[in-house]
């Protein structure tokens, strides 16, 4: 019989190799963002690049394509070796299993009974491995549906993106919108307030009925209510943009008023369809969703391929704690299931399901993207009826204001006429700045339903891979152009 010394050399290099793997297992930390805060007043473009910055809700959605990254390094690691260190301790009688551990620990001898051996201990640790040689593509298509999966979670993220941008927008313009609102109906107030007085004093002269003075107090009441509702929707707004923002409900926040400028014409339906089914990120998510599922079916298709493995095994045996006596095995193992149930047909079946369901989903995406793109027409041409309505009303109430002046200075007119008057326009003037409002963010609203607001992006979780986005085409457009 052979005599082999312990391996000190070698229990040295597998204590190593144990204390880098299990360095390699420490917990990693996870460091929250910093919430930026703004330096100053904010104009529509701070405004929605805060909110790119700080929405929590976007931070989630870049977590998740980070975590489909990652995914795609799993799928790939497949083809690589896998290696394990393992120890394992044994204590049996039975004779076959006792006569292989005394063969393996190389105390054979002529003494030993075959039929009783008797109890023999093992000590045996070691290092094994395998490699996957052929599997019939499952590991091919598994990482191409995990790269079409995590080009879908980029996408899904520039849609969030672009939600937050335009739902940042529209709380900007909200904000303005009620503050106009406030000041407006506190303005009604105020001219109403001096109404109430002159009443009185010209019923104190026998002029006015008291019926006539508690009409105009009943007025002054209804303007300081929808003042005071009007002051309400705004610090709503306002709470509602800081949490868009991942602000404190309570934060200082400053809005500088927006540019209402002309807005610019409106483009042709079919040029903005067509703008929408090329930028829009819902249907680029919807077609990489539609591919990850053709690549799941074809992996399951897989299945009916065999599968072959090399594997080997270097390790210890001893009756104590000791590095010696190494042994090694390897081999070649190709398995092909000859019936397992039918799994493999009911997986094609499924993933086939998937399939459709992910190709009528898809459709579904684009006929909405067109829905939302003519609504957001509809949305513009209305906003600009609005405004041209709001403009003449104001010029009227110009007019009549002038009107009443003249009637009031030649004494054809009482001053309740006047301030009745001034009333009316800033009624029509605060309508005009709505109606302003409406028509500017009607145009982001267009541009967000073609996929082109914000005009640049603020990267949150990595961006587009170089070249931009492939065009949103395909099996899921081809049938609505």
């Amino acid at each position: 019989m052979r005599s082999r010394t312990p391996l000190h050399a070698g229990a040295v290099s597998v204590f190593a190799a144990l204390c880098v793997v299990f360095a390699g297992c420490a917990a990693p930390e996870y460091v929250p963002p910093e919430v930026h805060r703004p330096a100053g007043p904010l104009t529509l473009d701070g405004v929605v690049e805060l909110a790119l910055r700080n929405n929590p809700g976007l931070a989630a959605a870049g977590s998740r394509v980070e975590a489909a990254r990652a995914a795609i390094d799993e799928a790939w690691a497949a083809y690589l070796p896998v290696l394990q260190l393992f120890g394992r301790f044994t204590q049996a009688d039975m004779p076959s299993r006792t006569f292989g551990t005394i063969l393996d620990q190389e105390r054979f001898s002529n003494a030993i009974d075959f039929n009783d051996p008797g109890v023999t201990r093992n000590w045996h640790p070691g290092i094994g491995g395998g490699i996957t040689l052929y599997d019939g593509g499952r590991r091919w298509h598994r990482a191409r549906a995990a790269e079409a999966g995590a080009a879908a979670e980029d996408a899904a993220l520039d849609a969030a993106r672009r939600d937050i941008a335009y739902e940042a927008a529209r709380a900007y313009f909200l904000v303005h919108k009620a503050r106009d609102a406030a000041a407006a109906h506190e303005a009604a107030a105020e001219n109403l307030a001096v109404q109430v007085r002159i009443a009185e004093a010209r019923r104190g002269e026998g002029a006015l009925r008291g019926a006539d003075v508690l009409g105009v107090a009943a007025r002054l009441a209804d303007a300081r209510h929808a003042a005071v509702a009007a002051r309400g929707s705004a610090v709503r707004a306002e709470t509602g943009l800081r949490i868009l923002l991942g602000l404190g409900a309570a934060e200082e926040l400053a809005l500088v008023p927006p540019a209402l400028d002309a807005p610019p014409a409106r483009p042709a339906l079919d040029a903005c369809i067509a703008r929408a089914r090329e930028r829009r990120p819902e249907i680029d998510r919807a077609r990489l969703m539609f591919e990850a599922a053709r690549a799941q079916a074809d992996a399951a298709h897989a299945g009916w391929f065999p599968d072959v493995t090399i594997f080997g095994e270097f390790g210890f045996d001893a009756r104590k704690p000791s590095i010696g006596h190494p042994n090694w095995l390897w081999g070649v193992e190709a398995v092909e299931s000859v019936f397992d149930a039918f799994k493999t047909p009911l997986r094609v079946r499924q993933a086939m399901a998937r399939v459709a369901e992910a190709h009528a989903a898809g459709r579904a995406v684009v006929l909405d993207v067109e829905r939302d793109v003519v609504h957001a027409l509809l949305d513009a041409e209305e906003a600009d009826a609005r405004g041209a309505a709001a403009a003449g009303e104001e010029r009227l109430a110009v007019e009549a204001l002038r009107v009443a002046e003249v009637e009031l200075a030649e004494g054809k007119a009482a001053p309740a006429r006047v301030l009745d008057r001034k009333a009316a326009l800033t009624a029509a003037r605060a309508r005009l700045a709505a109606a302003a409002h409406d028509r500017t963010f009607s145009r982001i609203a267009l541009a967000h339903a073609t996929g082109e607001y914000p005009p640049c992006r603020v990267d949150v979780a990595g961006g587009d891979p170089p070249g931009g986005r492939p065009p949103a085409s395909g099996l899921l457009t081809e049938n609505s152009r």
